[in-house]
């Protein structure tokens, strides 16, 4: 009986040129294949990050960290969780075992905001951020501007008020971070002599500029 690879064995150049044409075909087709109508394979990450402003190390891992860990190791399809703290901040990266991308980040947010009440009044306030991450880098933008129209500064807080927040809008982005850049900052040069005649320490300064720096949100007005 005779075995359907045997026109290909003997004849070797019609095998090698079926080969190519099979190649061909194949390069051709690529760039019309619809990559995004493809199942995920990557393992789908999600990072939870809280800011904890004068905390160190010790304090964070046991007001923060222990918390969301604790609530968050339950999750469906969790495959592996690994968090780390630090002077000011906590992050968690949990890595799911398959599941919608999508899914697996709302089931996060659920679960950090059962436990936002446990957390640090200052840490609750700020909110816990809960994003879809990745190893890889997909773009790196840099961004100039002549510096005898617009100052560094004017070119930064553009960057992060305006452009950053349409990039974190694009469908697929999981975040955005900057670096670089000048940020508009003040310098405050205190009178030790009139703080001692009102009867006012460092500290009561530092409180007052944090009360007042304060984004309040504003209601509607109309018919």
């Amino acid at each position: 009986m005779r075995s359907i690879s045997d026109p290909f064995l003997k004849r070797p150049v019609f095998t090698l040129v079926c080969s190519l044409l099979v190649v061909l075909a194949g390069l051709v087709a690529l760039p019309a294949l619809q990559v995004e109508n493809l199942p995920p394979i990557a393992p789908s990450r999600v990072t939870v990050r809280a800011n904890y402003p004068g905390a160190n190390p010790e304090v964070v891992e046991q007001g923060v960290t222990a918390i969301l860990e604790k609530q968050l190791n339950g999750l469906e399809r969790l495959d592996t969780i690994r968090s780390t703290s630090s002077a000011n901040g906590s992050s968690i990266t949990l890595n799911f075992d398959g599941g919608s991308p999508e899914l697996n980040q709302i089931n996060t947010q659920n679960e950090a905001a059962v436990v936002n009440r446990l957390l640090p009044s200052i840490v609750a306030r700020q909110g816990v951020q809960v994003r879809r991450s990745s190893d890889d880098v997909l773009m790196v933008l840099s961004f100039g501007a002549d510096r005898r129209v617009y100052r560094d500064t004017f070119l930064s807080g553009w960057v992060d008020q305006v452009v950053r927040d349409r990039i974190q809008r694009v469908p697929g982005v999981g975040s955005v971070s900057l670096s670089g850049g000048n940020s508009l900052a003040f310098r405050l040069w205190l009178d030790p002599w009139r703080l001692e005649e009102r009867g006012l320490t460092i500290g009561d300064v530092r409180t007052a500029l944090q009360q007042q720096n304060v984004l309040a949100a504003l209601g509607q007005s109309g018919d």
